[in-house]
């Protein structure tokens, strides 16, 4: 099992993505305890044109739960740990969630 798309509108997903190495590139949040599912889930977010970042075990999804500062942006600002970029996940910025 793996936890991704919770912190997206679901329309976002087909206008917001960036084509790999972009500069607006965004990167969404997963966690997971399936190296292997997880693997899944990084292949279909950079089809949506999203790099990723890893939060690890599932344990720590709350990150992006309702009510938690993960929730509602979308990380922004250029390739993203977990997807080949090699940025840390701490260094990834917080844009501010857009509105319906």
């Amino acid at each position: 099992m793996v936890k991704a798309f919770n912190h997206i509108y679901a329309a976002e997903l087909t206008t917001h993505g960036q084509p790999a190495g972009s500069p607006e590139r965004g990167a969404l949040a997963i966690a997971g305890n399936d190296a292997r599912a997880k693997k899944d889930v990084v292949a279909l977010l950079d089809q949506f044109g999203f790099d990723t970042v890893d939060l690890k075990p599932l344990g720590e999804s709350w990150r992006i739960q309702r009510d938690t500062p993960g929730y509602g942006p979308a990380y922004g600002g250029g390739a993203a740990q977990g997807s080949g970029g090699g940025q840390a996940a701490a260094e990834v910025t917080l844009r501010p969630p857009t509105t319906l």
